[in-house]
């Protein structure tokens, strides 16, 4: 057994019991917590050699420098096991349509025993702790083990261990720092007091106590005890003597891109020519400080040793940090990790930065990573200042109604139809959404004035707009009220529509049809059927407050109930 294993019994424990009840089909989570250095990634090392080849396996990382990456750690894990990114269906992704895809081709996957290890999940971006949420909540008959290793802070990762296990759906391992005894025990180059001074100094950290093992091996002493309150970093920055100021200079940048980081990006960011950056890559390794990997990316040793060297330009920081977002920005790799660098360098104002910003957000929204959005488009909104373009609040409102904070994009909506000059098809697009949002919490007789004024504005020159808005909305008062409330929005919007798209006009149809079939119209299954007919020969129509409200699998379901049996082995498939 590893040192660094030393009172990890429960811990190993758990991770054998999660992988057994997994191969017997029950599947389950495991969350591990502790501070950093006391040894949660050696416990995922250790469930992951444990696993072997009775599991695929599937492993994710997060990293402070790729927080706000859509799907950033869940995405590493599950892509080696299914085709998340088939779950893309248009350009615009709705969450649920995403989260679904991606819960059904596990479930596809899952035909031999899976283990997602998900590592430092403090950091991982808030669609990934969605997504993983929704997992937990649907492996329980399969053979999957998810094992999730965090620090306490950030707390989100640590909050949805807690929620999922209230809900008998988790088990969370808290590590707690060595004891005394086994602190002396990983010190065999000391003796008598020098151990006890050591032990109080590392506090029971496994990686500190390693680094002290280390250097007493090497011949150093053992510093005063009175320096304890910056002993630890210095000792972690022990590492650095010796090295030249472009060495220095290299390890501040790349600690300022994250954990993990491309060695060329931090080159860079360090304005190193190309010698320089050699030995620096070079003494990177030399020196301990981490690895170079197979995929061109480089690692610090451990997040503790990188955020010593971060604290250790201070004084440079934010320079460094719009040197990065410059660097970032210009390669185009991702807008989301060059945006995360423009808010650390506060570059409040800089056209480029709230740019930059405003393309991670959009990009975040357009495949269903509602959290990421939000996050990169507040961002951008800050940046931009009170000069925010109306086009910006406006795709805030939409990731946050998507992320169910609906009074926050209605007052952004408000907001919006407050300010003078706002162009006609931007107040019209506000107007639906705000119908959306007034429905979603309750507020049906707001919700029709808005979407009244919305149809007035439209006018006849956009009657695929109105009379899809007006559609969208009888949908929801069907489904939510019933008929006889739905009735006259869904006359209404077969009339709207009969000026617009086929695709339109045979979603307000179906609307209007199931809604008169269930109340006992049963020439509204005629209308039904030519609706899916029309709907099957076009283009696909999906309704933005109702994505669940598709024109040919309504139809399918009327088909099966009413036991037609043409039209249900027709329909039934696409169904």
């Amino acid at each position: 057994m590893s040192v660094v294993m030393l009172e990890r019994d429960a811990a190993m424990a758990a991770v054998r019991g999660l992988l057994r009840d997994a191969l017997g089909g029950r599947g389950g989570t495991l969350f591990v917590v502790g501070q950093a250095g006391l040894g949660k990634t050696t416990v995922l090392q250790y469930a992951a050699a444990a696993a072997g080849d009775q599991f695929r396996t599937g492993t994710g990382q997060a990293d402070v420098g790729e927080a706000a990456l859509p799907f950033g750690l869940i995405g590493q894990a599950l892509d080696p096991l299914v085709d998340s990114h088939a779950a893309t269906t248009g350009p615009t992704q709705a969450p649920a349509d995403y989260f679904y895809a991606v819960l059904v081709r596990l479930r596809q996957a899952a035909s031999q025993p899976l283990f997602l290890a998900l590592d430092d999940a403090h950091w991982a971006d808030p669609d990934s702790l969605t997504l993983l949420r929704l997992i937990c909540r649907r492996i329980t008959e399969l053979p999957v083990a998810v094992l999730v290793t965090a620090r306490p802070w950030p707390p989100e990762a640590l909050r949805a261990g807690e929620e999922l296990a209230a809900s008998h759906l988790a088990t969370v391992e808290h590590l707690a720092p060595l004891s005394a005894d086994a602190a002396r025990s990983m010190l065999p180059g000391a003796v008598g007091d020098e151990r006890d001074r050591v032990a109080a100094l590392c506090a029971g950290n496994p990686l500190l106590l390693g680094q002290v093992a280390a250097a007493l091996r090497a011949g150093e002493g053992i510093p005063d005890p009175r320096a304890q309150a910056s002993w630890a970093r210095r000792l972690l920055l022990s590492h650095l003597a010796g090295l030249s100021e472009p060495t220095r200079g290299y390890l501040r940048a790349a600690a300022v891109l994250g954990r993990r980081f491309r060695p060329e990006v931090a080159a860079l960011v360090a304005e190193l020519a190309a010698a320089d950056a050699a030995t620096a890559q070079e003494a990177f390794a030399a020196a301990g400080l981490g690895r170079d990997e197979a995929d061109g990316w480089a690692e610090f040793g451990h997040e503790l040793i990188r955020q010593a060297i971060y604290e250790l330009a201070a004084p440079v920081r934010a320079r460094l940090h719009e040197t990065a977002f410059r660097v970032l920005a210009a390669r185009g790799d991702n807008p989301g990790e060059a945006a995360g660098h423009a808010v650390a360098a506060r570059l409040a104002g800089d056209p480029q930065a709230v740019r930059i910003a405003s393309d991670a957000g959009r990009q975040a929204l357009a495949v269903g990573a509602v959290g990421a959005a939000r996050r990169h488009l507040e961002a951008a909104i800050d940046l931009a200042g009170p000069a925010a373009p109306a086009e910006l609040v406006f795709d805030l409102g939409r990731a946050l109604i998507a992320s169910g904070d609906h009074q926050a994009g209605i007052d952004r909506y408000q907001e919006l139809l407050a300010r003078a000059g706002l162009p006609g098809d931007l107040r019209l697009a506000v107007l639906v959404q705000l119908s959306h949002a007034h429905m979603a919490v309750g507020l049906i007789a707001e919700a029709e004035t808005v979407l009244g004024e919305a149809v007035r504005l439209a006018g006849p020159g956009r009657r695929d707009l109105a009379a899809a808005a007006m559609a969208d909305h009888a949908a929801q008062v069907l489904v939510t009220y019933g008929w006889k409330r739905a009735a006259p929005l869904a006359t209404r919007a077969r009339e709207l529509a009969a000026g617009a798209s086929a695709a339109v006009r045979a979603a307000a149809a179906e609307v209007w049809a199931v809604g008169a079939y269930f109340s006992g119209d049963p020439a509204a299954l005629d209308v039904a059927a030519a609706a899916a007919r029309s709907a099957a020969a076009t283009a696909s129509w999906r309704l933005a407050g109702a994505p669940w409200w598709d024109t040919v699998t309504q139809y399918g379901a009327l088909a099966l109930r009413t036991r037609r049996s043409a039209a249900a082995t027709g329909w039934a498939t696409a169904w």
